[in-house]
């Protein structure tokens, strides 16, 4: 029988840490773990969900500074084909492991009530061969520049202050220029950092937790209760008394996609009372017991409102071999408080006087000018 739950998408997208519970030691506190009564699941799901979401639906600005420490790895042929494409002096062409070392800061600014996000990104990116002990040196164009961005429900405007590209009309040259799309589209070279996903939103269709956790414990829950897969029950739960209040674990296993290598995957969620039931742990792990994916966080507790403070990432492939691991630290500078008006607009770029705005979604280009955008209408203007 092949199972197709709802928790099984949660998992692949907001259970992203691998469960590895040893069969031979388990500690005293992995023994304090109680499992919760099969009856009590769905009461237990709502719960969770309704308290995460009532945290989160008390914010309505966020603003602050996300430090990021993030290494990207490549391995055998992958690894070969990153170093030709950044490589400057063909140093590293050999090498069967190539690691992607970036230190990031990114500030940002949210109207949560409303979907609206400022962003400035400063990425600082080396690679280094790992197998070969040594440095890349990188080509120009291969590193990631500064980008700005600004994103609402209409369109995604994004800046590269220190970058140029060439105009739609021929008779101009290439200049600094703001892009403006449809939020929808994806594949946009600008590069957002958006510390709501660490709210738990699964990335995939704007589905946070509380939802799918309160879909599955109204609509599916008493349809897989007692399906077990691969000899796993589909859905466990269990819970950890605190000095704090209550801890609980949602252990789910779910049939992997016909494509996959794995026939299965174990997941695992971990929340807390004690940070108003957001989680503080998530996982992955494959057949093998390889933990394919990890995410620890922390979080900091500001006008009776839990914020995310730290998220640890790790990323493994089915040969148990790091691809990514990360360390992001968010400081909050504002919480509720009023955003100046002109927050969510083209002005809050810091353009030039003069700089091209081009808008994919009018198909239309226009000049910058004293907090105004000027139609270009004449097709042989010349350049400034």
């Amino acid at each position: 029988m092949k199972i197709k739950f709802k928790v099984a998408v949660f998992c692949i997208t907001v259970l992203s840490f691998p469960l590895i519970i040893s069969q031979k030691v388990i500690s005293a506190e992995e023994q304090q773990w109680q499992s919760v009564p099969g009856a009590n699941y769905a009461e237990v799901l709502e719960l969770i969900a309704l308290r995460a979401k009532a945290n989160y639906d008390e914010i309505s600005s966020w603003q602050g500074r996300m430090d990021i420490h993030e290494n990207i790895h490549f391995y055998g042929t992958n690894a070969a084909k990153k170093a030709r494409a950044v490589d400057t002096n063909s140093i590293a062409q050999d090498s069967q492991h190539i690691c992607a070392i970036s230190n990031t800061i990114a500030d940002f600014v949210i109207d949560m009530r409303n979907d609206k996000l400022y962003s400035s990104v400063e990425p600082n990116v080396q690679y280094k061969s790992i197998d070969l002990d040594r440095y890349v040196p990188i080509r120009k164009n291969t590193r990631t520049p500064m980008t700005k961005t600004i994103l609402s429900p209409d369109s995604y405007m994004w800046y590269m202050p220190d970058e140029i590209f060439a105009p739609k009309l021929p008779s101009l040259r290439a200049q600094k220029t703001v892009f403006v799309e449809s939020s929808q589209n994806k594949n946009v070279k600008g590069f957002v950092r958006d510390p709501r996903l660490f709210f738990n939103s699964s990335g995939e269709g704007g589905i946070k937790l509380w939802d799918s956790l309160l879909q599955n414990s109204r609509d599916k829950l008493s349809e897989t209760l007692n399906v077990r897969i691969a000899g796993y029950p589909h859905i466990e739960i269990l819970s950890m008394n605190t000095d704090n209040g209550v801890k609980y674990r949602i252990l789910t296993t779910w049939q992997a996609e016909k494509y996959s290598m794995a026939n299965y995957i174990r997941c695992l969620l971990e929340v807390d009372e004690a940070v108003g039931f957001n989680a503080i742990k998530t996982e992955t792990t494959n057949p093998d017991g390889v933990r394919r994916d990890l995410k620890e966080y922390t979080y900091v507790k500001i006008a009776d409102i839990y914020i995310p403070k730290t998220i640890k990432k790790e990323q493994r492939n089915n040969k148990g071999e790091i691809t990514l691991s990360s360390e992001i630290t968010i400081e909050t500078t504002g919480l509720n408080t009023p955003l100046p008006e002109d927050t969510f607009t083209i002005k809050n770029l810091g353009l030039e006087d003069g700089t091209l705005i081009t808008d994919k979604i009018t198909d239309t280009e226009f000049r910058y000018s004293k907090g105004a955008l000027v139609p270009i209408t004449e097709p042989n203007e010349p350049p400034d």
